[in-house]
Formats: structure tokens, C-alpha cells, sequence
């Protein structure tokens, strides 16, 4: 599969695990590969994205925030996890909740894919085989992360005002507009 990325999508893997060792996690997960793809210049979908302020340092304050918190499965129990970090950050300051995410490595240093990040590259191959496209581009790494569902990218765009049929959307028509 990695044969069909193109340049840009190779760097938007790097970069993804790049963004992980930054952040201290143990692997790259789905929320990884959307900021390696954030970090691509020049790609007509980020700056699509750009222009709907959806960017590189939105998006990593976003993960940040969201570093180690389910927010989808507190929301299924009835918990509004932005009110409760509005809350706790107004009693003990910016910031409070960070630093509970997964960390820690492997003993190699070596970052891997988890499985919602894995399962989100393979989604992006489907995503170019059902646009006919014969090559994996950084839109086809968001489409894939869009389409395996997992990871924070609702956390990640919620603030924007973004759902991730929405993204999609926009990845998609940005992908297939005439040059």
C-alpha cells in the first residue's frame, strides 16, 4: 500500500510520527496522522482546510487538550467533557487535564501504528480506490481517518464547528475539483 503515497503523504507519516514522539505517546493513533497531514504546505486540501481554520496549530492545541480523554464515550454516559475541563480549568488553570494521555515507548524507541491508525490507512486506500484514484494522497490519509471513525478528530474539530461527514465533504470535493 505505502508504494501508492505520494511524496506529501509519506511526509504527512513522518510527520505524523513525529507529532506522536512530541507529544510523549507510546503510538501513533488517528489523531497523529491528522496533524501530519496539517503539517503537508502546499497540499490543495490543507489549504482548504486552512481557509475553514482548521490548521496545524489549532489542531495540535485541540490534541492536546483532548490527550487521553475519550470524549465520545464520556458523551455516550451522559458527561459533557468540555464543561468539565471549562470547569477544572477555571479552578486550577490552563492546562490541568493535560499530561494524562498514553504515555511511555517502546524499550526500541520505535513509534507504532496502533490499531485505529492502521485500520485508518487501510481506510485510505479504499477512500482513493472509490474516487478512481490511483495514488494515496494526504486528502486520502483524512478520508481514512474520516471513514475508520476512531481516534479524536471530533474532539479535534468540534471547536470549529467541523463534524467529520462535514470534513469529508470538503476533503472530497476539494480531491475531485477540476484543476
Amino acid at each position: 500500500m505505502f508504494e501508492r503515497f505520494t511524496d506529501d503523504a509519506r511526509q504527512a507519516v513522518v510527520a505524523a510520527r513525529e507529532e506522536a514522539r512530541r507529544l510523549e505517546q507510546a503510538t501513533i493513533a488517528p489523531e497523529h496522522l491528522v496533524l501530519g497531514v496539517l503539517g503537508v504546505t502546499g497540499d490543495p486540501v490543507v489549504r482548504t482546510l486552512a481557509d475553514a481554520g482548521i490548521d496545524l496549530p489549532t489542531a495540535r492545541r485541540a490534541v492536546e487538550r483532548a490527550d487521553g480523554v475519550d470524549a465520545a464515550a464520556l458523551e455516550s454516559i451522559g458527561i459533557d467533557f468540555a464543561e468539565v475541563r471549562r470547569k477544572v480549568e477555571a479552578e486550577f488553570g490552563s492546562g490541568a487535564l493535560s499530561g494524562a494521555g498514553r504515555r511511555g515507548g517502546s524499550r526500541t524507541g520505535i513509534i507504532r501504528f496502533d490499531r485505529d491508525a492502521k485500520k485508518a490507512l487501510a481506510q485510505s486506500l479504499r477512500a482513493a480506490l472509490a474516487l478512481e484514484h490511483r495514488i494515496i494522497a494526504p486528502g486520502h490519509l483524512l478520508l481514512g481517518v474520516v471513514r475508520a471513525g476512531e481516534g479524536a478528530l471530533p474532539v479535534m474539530f468540534a471547536e470549529q464547528g467541523v463534524t467529520p461527514a462535514g470534513l469529508a465533504d470538503t476533503v472530497t470535493r476539494t480531491m475531485t475539483a477540476p484543476s
